[in-house]
């Protein structure tokens, strides 16, 4: 979804309904005091709803500590990434899926929160997962292609840095090559290219004497 699609939406948004998630995903497990954790969770998405982020963040805590489970750890990171808490995000989506591997939502909101924090390397490998699980989901294809193509700029462009510097490297070893030594120099030298026990030596004593060594010399 686009930052534009986000904010029209963001109103009427809940946590559990603007991630995709496969038909597996909602089920309830029975717990005697998951009754109790949800209706916390509930509130909390209400809070979420008006925008206010930080009583949502206290309720899904109270709820994960009433009783655990990967949602609410799923929707407090939407909440924390809402605050723009990019690392808190990514902290509790990774809670939400060390606790069921297989939850869709909290690969999206990782994925979301790695994207924020530039780590788009990684953020394309949990949407891949999402966009596989969901292929109806057009938000995470959309999504998947968008983290793609920035993979793909940041290779193109770090392939275009590395062929400059090298570019330069090799100027810079192509003028020294032709460089000229001046007639009044009378510092050390290499002997035919080469770095001689002598060599050192001179190149000791002359740093002693606080001068420079040409550059001719400095950087073969």
């Amino acid at each position: 979804m686009s930052s534009a699609a986000e904010e029209t939406n963001h109103k009427s948004e809940t946590p559990n309904a603007s991630a995709p998630a496969s038909a597996s995903e909602n089920t309830p497990e029975e717990n005697p005091l998951q009754a109790k954790a949800d209706e916390i969770g509930a509130r909390g998405n209400e809070y979420f709803k008006e925008q206010k982020y930080e009583q949502a963040i206290a309720l899904y805590t109270e709820a994960i500590e009433t009783c655990p489970n990967e949602r609410f750890y799923a929707n407090r990171s939407f909440a924390h990434f809402r605050q723009e808490s990019y690392g808190y995000a990514l902290s509790d989506a990774d809670k939400a899926i060390a606790m069921k591997s297989s939850y869709t939502k909290a690969y999206y909101r990782r994925a979301a929160a790695l994207m924020a924090l530039g780590r788009f390397k990684k953020a394309l490998a949990d949407l891949e997962f999402v966009a596989k699980r969901c292929p109806s989901a057009k938000d995470a294809q959309d999504k998947y292609t968008e983290c793609k193509k920035m993979v793909n700029k940041i290779a193109f462009e770090k392939a275009i840095s590395v062929q400059h510097q090298e570019k330069s490297v090799e100027k810079m070893c192509r003028d020294l090559e032709f460089a000229t030594i001046e007639d009044d120099y009378n510092g050390p030298k290499l002997e035919n290219g080469k770095v001689t026990l002598e060599f050192m030596k001179t190149l000791l004593e002359w740093y002693k004497k606080q001068n420079k060594l040409h550059k001719n010399f400095a950087y073969r």
